[in-house]
């Protein structure tokens, strides 16, 4: 068998070509250019995060989606409204697009102490993929793009299926710093060429704890 393998390789170079060929798959991007295409074509700088790392690092908000990105950070609001919007390279808020699935978020808000209303809306576990582009992305997504864009791709109800006819799965975390607690289940259901999914997730907590003045 080793003989008839090694007379094979001898006498086609295209198979010992195809053995050899080392060259590195090329990364595809969907939203970041509004249209598919390899992401060494763009002219920004743009990281693609995908769900084998968002497992491999135990994210559990956004903010642990970018802890390992430089110039990329998400602000805590120190108050129970939680994290705010990306900030990139020095540039947030409003002035950074948020996108799902290409439909842009809504913006944050600020009206008095109580009504604040940050970006910090994605149910983590749904993400399948993140991208981000740093730099004015505002020839293509609007003036509101001027600080960068930052765009999560779902999952769909196959990629919870894979090859069976229904998933389900329920979670659960804590977080001491305020009080915070999440809850939720996620459901998926094929039935002949339809399938369906639904996810449910309740978020509560409370301001962070801070010590008062000592004498």
């Amino acid at each position: 068998m080793l003989s008839a393998l090694t007379f094979l390789l001898a006498a086609d170079p295209a198979i010992t070509a195809n053995l050899d060929d080392e060259r590195p798959i090329e990364v595809i991007t969907v939203e970041a250019s509004k249209r598919p295409i390899s992401a060494t074509e763009l002219a920004a700088t743009v990281t693609v995060i995908d769900q084998a790392r968002i497992e491999r690092e135990l994210v559990q908000n956004i903010s642990d989606l970018v802890r390992y990105e430089p110039g990329i950070d998400v602000p805590d609001q120190g108050s129970r409204f939680g994290f705010g919007g990306f900030t990139i390279r020095g540039i947030g808020g409003n002035r950074v697009r948020t996108e799902i699935d290409g439909v842009a978020a809504s913006d944050a808000f600020s009206i008095g102490s109580f009504s604040n209303a940050g970006r910090d809306f994605i149910d983590i576990r749904s993400i399948k993929q993140m991208e981000i582009i740093r730099g004015p992305g505002s020839a293509m997504f609007g003036s509101n793009a001027i600080g960068g864009v930052v765009s999560f791709v779902t999952k769909q109800p196959g990629d919870y299926l894979g090859d069976r006819a229904s998933y389900l799965d329920v979670n659960a975390g804590y977080n001491s710093v305020d009080s915070s607690a999440v809850a939720g289940f996620t459901g998926a259901l094929r039935t002949g060429d339809v399938e369906s999914l639904l996810i449910v997730t309740r978020r509560e907590g409370g301001e962070r704890d801070s010590t008062g003045p000592t004498r």
